[in-house]
């Protein structure tokens, strides 16, 4: 009989995989891997899967090791070495369509954890007070050695700094960039913290480093208004003004210091600086430092970048051809004068200005 139509399958959607690694370090116990998936119409069946090269793989039935097999999790108990690297994954199957899909692999690892030859600080020491967002941390990097990592060479290990504001491994957070075995203080919160380096190698087990601090980082002003300007672009002669706005910490005092291409302008030392008439030679870019007392930590505003065109010279060898004309409406002048090419002149009837009677380019 031929095939008049075909309906599509029920598709099978995997809504959570399981881990890429189950490690065993040093000890067994069991562990558990779990997935889910989602179908429109039907039950789903699942069935857990081995293979020893990712190529072929078989069903796994439940045993000593592995138990859980046609379930949505995989219970692991201290599974023998001869299970090391070997990958497990999950099929899932309508039981209206018969679609399946595979969840991605699982790889059983075991190992030991790495260890420290040295523990941090090294070779810096393990406490100190620095400003908020201030490179002064550089003096504080220490690096602690690993044993089994040759040198600067960190193959087959990964690594993460903490910070907790307890003497703690509990609570913990990731220093955000902080993956190098390098380790050094973070500035951009302001408190007291304790740091730790996490090492963890190819087959997936960690060890914690010791715990160093207390650091202390002292809160820095806190910009509540950026400097501004109407325009960043004028003509010589013209004046301009900026003003910045901060708090300082609880208990300090602000002192300010406007910079230009970074380098200190002379007496601009208060909340505003203005200028009544700018030269080409103030173009540039402009911060203000502001200095919190008496801790000296520093806050830098964000950059003006000031354009200073120079004013247009004035026009030279000004003629009327003829000077004296008749009131007749017919009686013309020839008016001229010299400037530079790029200006443009306008002419007025009144030396005090007015609405121009017209305007040329040079000549």
């Amino acid at each position: 009989t031929p095939i008049t139509s075909l309906a599509p399958g029920t598709a099978v959607t995997i809504t959570q995989q399981p881990p890429t690694l189950v490690s065993y370090c040093s000890t067994g116990g069991i562990q558990t891997i779990s997935t889910t998936a989602s179908t429109s119409n039907g039950n789903l069946i699942y069935q857990w899967q081995i293979s020893t090269n990712g190529s072929f793989w078989a069903n796994i039935e439940d045993d000593a090791v592995l138990t859980g097999a046609q379930t949505s999790s995989l219970i692991i108990n201290n599974p023998p070495s001869a299970l090391s690297n070997n990958q497990l994954r999950c099929r899932v199957t309508s039981d209206v369509s018969n679609c399946n899909t595979y969840t991605t692999v699982s790889t059983i690892k075991r190992g030991s954890p790495p260890t420290f030859s040295t523990q941090p600080p090294y070779p810096n020491s393990g406490s100190g007070t620095y400003c908020q967002n201030s490179a002064s941390y550089n003096a504080a990097i220490f690096l602690p050695i690993i044993s089994g990592m040759s040198g600067s060479n960190s193959s087959g290990f990964s690594f993460q700094w903490f910070r907790n504001t307890s003497n703690s491994y509990t609570g913990a957070t990731e220093i955000e960039g902080q993956t190098n075995p390098g380790g050094y203080p973070p500035t951009d919160q302001a408190g007291t913290f304790y740091l730790f380096l996490r090492v963890t190698n190819a087959e997936g087990c960690s060890t914690n480093s010791a715990i160093v601090g207390p650091y202390t980082i002292t809160p820095a002003p806190t910009i509540t208004q950026q400097p501004s300007l109407p325009s960043t672009s004028i003509c010589a002669g013209e004046p301009f003004s900026m003003s910045v706005s901060a708090t300082p910490p609880t208990g300090g005092t602000l002192s300010y210091q406007w910079q230009r291409n970074g380098a200190n302008i002379t007496g601009a030392t208060s909340p505003t600086y203005s200028i009544a008439s700018a030269t080409t030679g103030m173009a540039g870019s402009y911060t203000v430092k502001i200095t919190s007392s008496p801790t000296n930590c520093v806050t830098t505003s964000a950059p003006i970048d000031l354009s200073v065109t120079a004013a247009p010279s004035l026009p030279t060898a000004v003629t009327a051809s003829p000077a004296i004309i008749c009131t007749d409406p017919n009686s013309t002048s020839n008016l001229s004068a010299t400037t530079s090419a790029s200006n443009v002149i306008y002419w007025y009837a009144s030396a005090s200005g007015g609405t121009p009677i017209g305007f040329t380019t040079s000549g």
